[in-house]
């Protein structure tokens, strides 16, 4: 067994969590295949953001924003827990997918500075005008990077926004609730 998951599964340990989905993907409860990779009292990002989406945009569809990765993965991560939680989501086209994880990696490697982060905030808008014409109206911002430079507010000030019902669900938010409910019980 891989040092990293013998650590999380010492005794001592009550709780897991990791604001990164790549990480979910590889501690979540696994199948029976894995046993080694599976830990489980692991605090998902995953059940954080379809939790909050089910709770507070219950019936809307909506669209998750993520890396290329997560997106891969999706049926074992996202999809699985947001039908757990009867939440619609809207996959993303090729083409609309590269224009988020242009916009991530963007974020992730700054080359231009703040010009480089006007940019991904530009992919970003691009691909949720895109799922609005979909019919989404909630836009999970799955990847921990997104949130750091997309805002509600300025979506909103968005000329080409501003007839669109828009609600974000930023999953270092979502997760961070989620956590600290868990803390408190």
């Amino acid at each position: 067994m891989p040092l990293c998951f013998e650590f999380l599964k010492h005794p001592s340990l009550t709780m897991t969590c990791m604001s990164t989905n790549t990480g979910h993907l590889a501690l979540q409860p696994s199948p029976e295949s894995c046993p080694w990779c599976s830990v489980s009292n692991f605090l998902s990002i995953f059940e954080a953001v379809a939790q909050e989406c089910a709770e507070k945009h219950k019936g809307k569809k909506v669209a998750l924003m993520c890396t290329s990765m997560s997106m891969k993965f999706v049926e074992s991560g996202y999809a699985e827990i947001m039908k757990k939680h009867n939440v619609e989501f809207v996959a993303p086209t090729d083409e609309i997918q590269e224009k988020c994880m242009a916009g991530i990696q963007k974020v992730k490697t700054p080359i231009d500075g703040a010009r480089s982060w006007a940019e991904a905030v530009e992919c970003f808008k691009e691909c949720m005008l895109w799922y609005s014409n979909k019919g989404v109206s909630v836009f999970a911002l799955a990847c921990t990077e997104i949130p750091v430079v997309l805002k509600a507010a300025e979506v909103r000030k968005d000329e080409r926004f501003k007839e669109r019902d828009i609600q974000i669900v930023d999953s270092v938010v979502s997760l961070a609730q989620y956590v600290s409910k868990h803390l408190d019980q």
